[in-house]
Order: structure tokens, then C-alpha cells, then sequence
């Protein structure tokens, strides 16, 4: 890198009698100095007494000024030769411009929590959104289903199915962090269907069949010595080591979190939503299309889909190129990538990815969501009403012959997302089946078809809950890779992520690095904007940073 040229020093005026000698003042720094065009002082020679002293005074603080200002530019110059660093260019900016790789969830709340942040006129499109498919949202996806059986008096009933994520539960930080967004009357202006005291009841399905869970976490002690068992002594310690790091950065965080904690609970109005679990009426997807709508209307954020990224380039003078399948855009200061790892890695550049082979590491896993409806004059489901249950992989092929992961009671969980209510007396009954997960990955090609996965998932229901009846209505979707599973070391990897993007204008965001939950993903988008802003810099993985 050239050094900046040393500028020459500026000469003091000088005061002989009554006379001001006119000085030549240099500039510096790509500065102009207050002085006259050609570079001089202009001052005119004075006469009597008073006017002497006058220049004297004046002529004091000028060289005062002048010596303040060239001590200054002299800061600036230093400070400007480090500047051009990509770590450092323009970070405290208010017209950086940002890229957003992946418009799901976490894309999108990540412009949203960036855009409060940053000014309104000054640069129009600061933060742009990539998503490959025509819809945003990702994994959240609710489908109303039309029916005119629910009809009303005065419209058409409807109901909804989910096919990612269906509620929030805002407990902890990262609830109370999401619960405050759903709450935000300028996003969403529904009411929300609350989970249910009966949906609390759990179940585990059994050689014995279906039985009920005294508590979800009575089981978490016995699952994690199981780990621990079946594990060589290598992957033993691993295990140890993550759970070490974690709990050091844990200590870290805990102060700064609850005091983010307490505020939030202070501006919650409703404390007793604190401790349920809600969805907006209409679905989860509510929010996501409140979100865009929202982002839509800010003047500093464009949303682009049906765009998919095909590569970026992060070059070292801190500008980031994103090439899409509708072009390339440049110039970008900080890209954020919402994108699940794997796919990521598909877009570095040759060196990149070899030096981000990490984000390879984890695999993820296929699961099948069929929606089941029922229509009676009766409640059909045999089993009090609960969340659902699950079935465990120690389960053979014999007891769970179609490899279904557990089947959640929509219609017990969560009642109140459904805008209309049937009349007549007809119980509309929601199930949701998933099945496959670590099933599929074991047999790659074994993945079913739609309309097979709906015959499995209405098998199911018949033989382990004995519902005979054929459902009114069906949905089912294949969702590729749609959980991460974090492999043992998870957590050592995340922090030598963290030390190698350092230096990069790339910061990560999403499921696949700080938790798959909804909330994770929501809290760690919030973060990241926050650094981002305050900091001016930030790779999204703070957390997992054990050296501060």
C-alpha cells in the first residue's frame, strides 16, 4: 500500500511592526485550506495602535485555528490510509449499501431490523434482498383452504394448513425478541390463536401404543447420557469441549441478554403472553407477508425475486459482487447471507470456498408434511386433546412401517388461527404427519411420491389412531434439506468460522449456524443488524466467539 504524501507544515504568520506578512498555506489531504484562491492569506496592512492590537488578537487565534486544523488532518490522513482495509471502509457509514442473500425468515427480518436502522432518504436502496422463488418466506408456508361448509352468514369459511413452522413460543430472549415482532402493530393487525392448556399434554408412540410424556424434559437427561454412551471416547470429548465453549460463552452473554431480556418485558404490555404459545390468525405467514409488505414500502430496501444468487465474489477492497441469474451487482459494502450453508458454500469463489470448507460439514435432512383434514359432527381423535406425539427411531419397521416422525394435533394445539368458524355443529379436525428425516437420508432414492406420501401419512393416522374416515382435504410437500443437523464439534467449528470471516464483509445468518428454532433465527438476525450498525461490522457468529 502507498503511503499517503507527508503534507508540508504550515507556516505560522508572522508579525513584524504594524505590518502582517502575507503566508502561503498548503493543502492537504485533498482539503482546501480557509485561505484565499490562490492559496494566501489575505490581509491588508493596518496603521495605528488599536488596529495593531486588533490584528495581533485576531492573528493569535488564527494561528490557533489553523495549528488545531492541521493536527486534524494530520489524524486524517493516518486514519485514511487505514480506511481502504475492507474491515474498515465506510462501516459507520449511514450510505453502506448491504446485500441479503436468501429471502426467508431470516432474510427478512434481517432488512427489517437494518432498515429501522438506517436512514430513510439520504441513499434510496440501500439493502437488497435476493430470493430465488417467486414468494418469500422460506420454510414458513400456510395455505388457506376455501371451504364452503365453514360459510357464514356473511362470507366463505376457510381454514389453514402449515407446512414449516406454525406458532411462537416466546420464551426466553429469543421468544420475547420474536414476540415482540409479531406483536408490532405496524406489521400485523390480526388477532392470534394461543396454544391450548390440554395442548400441553405430549405423547411418545410405543411398542405398548400411545403414551402420554409426564414432561418433555424428564427425558433430556436420559437422551443425553444415551449420546454420550454410544459415542467413542474421541467423540466424547468433543461432545465435553462443545458443551464447555458453550457454557463459557453463555457467562458472557447472560448479563447483556438480561438486560435485553428485562427491557423487552417491560415494553410487552400483556405479560401473560409470555408465557403461550400463538400464531397469527390466518397462519405464520401472516407475518412473512406483513414483512414484505412493510419492507416493500421503505425507501431504502428492494426485495428481488424469482432472482436466484449463482455466485459471489468478496473482493479485497471491501466491495462484494453478487451475481444473479438476472445479472451482477457491485459495489455492495457487507453481504449478509441467509442462505442454508451448503448452498453458500456453491456460490464462494474458488479460494473462498476452499477456505469456508466448514460450512460443508453438517448435513441437513428431507422431511415429508402432509396436512390431513377431517369434517364430523363429533371429535374423532381418540387421544385427549395434546400437541401431538412422537415416535421414536428405536421404533422398527414392523410398528412404523412408512418412517413417520410424529403427527401434531392442529386443531388441539392451536384453535384460534382459523379466521371463520364452520356452524351447523361441524368439528373440523386438523392433523399434520411428517415423516422421513434421518429415514431418507439413510436411502437417498427412497423418497416418496406426493401421492404416496399422502397414502402413508392417511395409513398412519388409521392404524395408530384409528380413524377410519377418509380426510375432506389433503396437502403434502416434499421440504429438501429443511433441518440442519448439527454435527458433534458444531460449536468449535462455529467459533473458527467466526475468526476466518473476520476479515470479510460477509456476516451469517439463519438456521444453520446458531439454532434451527424460529426463534434462534429471529434473535440472530436481530444481532447481526445491531452489530452491524453499532459496530460496523459483524459475522453473525458472535456467540460462538470464545476469546472475548
Amino acid at each position: 500500500m502507498t503511503s499517503p504524501p507527508t503534507p508540508s507544515p504550515r507556516a505560522v504568520p508572522l508579525i513584524k511592526g504594524a505590518e502582517l506578512k502575507l503566508v502561503k498555506m498548503s493543502r492537504l489531504g485533498g482539503g482546501v485550506s480557509p485561505v484565499g484562491g490562490d492559496g494566501m492569506l489575505s490581509k491588508p496592512i493596518t496603521g495605528g495602535k488599536s488596529a495593531k492590537m486588533t490584528d495581533i488578537i485576531r492573528t493569535t487565534k488564527l494561528s490557533r485555528t489553523l495549528t488545531k486544523r492541521y493536527i486534524d488532518n494530520r489524524r486524517l490522513l493516518s486514519i485514511s490510509s487505514i480506511s481502504r482495509h475492507p474491515i474498515y471502509k465506510n462501516e459507520n457509514s449511514p450510505s453502506r449499501s448491504f446485500g441479503i442473500l436468501g429471502g426467508g425468515l431470516a432474510g427478512l427480518t434481517s432488512a427489517y431490523y437494518l432498515s429501522k436502522q438506517l436512514p430513510q432518504s439520504n441513499n434510496p436502496r440501500q439493502i437488497t434482498v435476493w430470493e430465488k422463488e417467486n414468494r418469500f418466506g422460506g420454510w414458513v408456508q400456510s395455505s388457506r383452504i376455501e371451504d364452503n361448509n365453514l360459510a357464514e352468514k356473511n362470507g366463505t369459511g376457510s381454514f389453514v394448513f402449515e407446512s414449516g413452522p406454525r406458532s411462537v413460543r416466546p420464551k426466553g430472549l429469543a421468544g420475547l425478541i420474536s414476540l415482540e415482532l409479531v406483536k408490532n402493530k405496524s406489521l400485523i393487525q390480526l388477532g392470534f390463536g394461543f396454544l391450548t392448556q390440554s395442548a400441553q399434554n405430549r405423547y411418545i408412540y410405543t411398542k405398548k401404543g400411545l403414551q402420554k410424556l409426564p414432561s418433555p424434559i424428564s427425558l433430556l437427561p436420559k437422551s443425553i447420557l444415551k449420546d454420550l454412551i454410544r459415542t467413542n471416547e474421541k467423540s466424547r470429548n468433543q461432545i465435553i469441549e462443545d458443551e464447555r465453549l458453550r457454557i463459557d460463552n453463555q457467562k458472557q452473554e447472560d448479563s447483556n441478554d438480561n438486560q435485553e431480556e428485562e427491557r423487552l418485558r417491560g415494553t410487552l404490555d400483556d405479560q401473560s403472553l409470555q408465557d403461550l404459545c400463538l400464531g397469527p390468525q390466518g397462519g405464520l405467514e401472516t407475518l412473512i407477508i406483513a414483512l414484505r409488505k412493510w419492507l416493500q414500502n421503505r425507501p431504502n430496501v428492494i426485495l428481488k425475486s424469482a432472482e436466484s444468487v449463482e455466485s459471489i465474489d468478496v473482493s479485497p477492497d471491501g466491495h462484494s459482487k453478487v451475481t444473479t441469474s438476472l445479472g451482477a451487482y457491485e459495489q455492495i459494502d457487507h453481504l449478509i447471507s441467509a442462505l442454508p450453508p451448503r448452498v453458500l458454500h456453491s456460490c464462494l469463489s474458488p479460494t473462498l470456498s476452499k477456505q469456508l470448507e466448514v460450512l460443508t460439514v453438517n448435513p441437513s435432512v428431507t422431511v415429508g408434511v402432509v396436512n390431513l383434514a377431517y369434517r364430523s359432527t363429533s371429535r374423532i381423535n381418540p387421544i385427549p386433546p395434546a400437541f401431538g406425539y412422537l415416535i421414536p427411531a428405536s421404533i422398527g419397521a414392523d410398528l412404523n412401517p412408512n418412517r413417520v416422525l410424529g403427527v401434531v394435533f392442529d386443531s388441539d394445539m392451536m384453535p384460534g388461527v382459523e379466521e371463520r368458524k364452520s356452524e351447523g355443529g361441524d368439528e373440523l379436525t386438523k392433523l399434520t404427519v411428517m415423516l422421513g428425516g434421518h429415514y431418507y437420508s439413510k436411502q437417498i432414492d427412497s423418497i416418496p411420491t406426493i401421492d404416496r406420501l399422502t397414502q402413508q401419512a392417511t395409513e398412519t393416522i388409521r392404524e395408530q389412531l384409528g380413524i377410519t374416515q377418509d380426510p375432506f382435504f389433503t396437502q403434502a410437500q416434499i421440504q429438501k434439506d429443511c433441518i440442519p443437523q448439527y454435527l458433534v464439534g458444531h460449536h468449535q467449528r462455529m467459533s473458527e468460522l467466526h475468526h476466518q470471516l473476520k476479515p470479510l464483509n460477509l456476516s451469517l445468518v439463519g438456521s444453520g449456524y446458531s439454532g434451527v428454532g424460529l426463534n434462534d433465527v429471529v434473535k440472530s438476525s436481530k444481532d447481526n443488524a445491531v452489530n452491524l450498525i453499532k459496530n460496523g461490522r459483524s459475522t453473525g457468529l458472535e456467540k460462538f466467539d470464545s476469546s472475548c
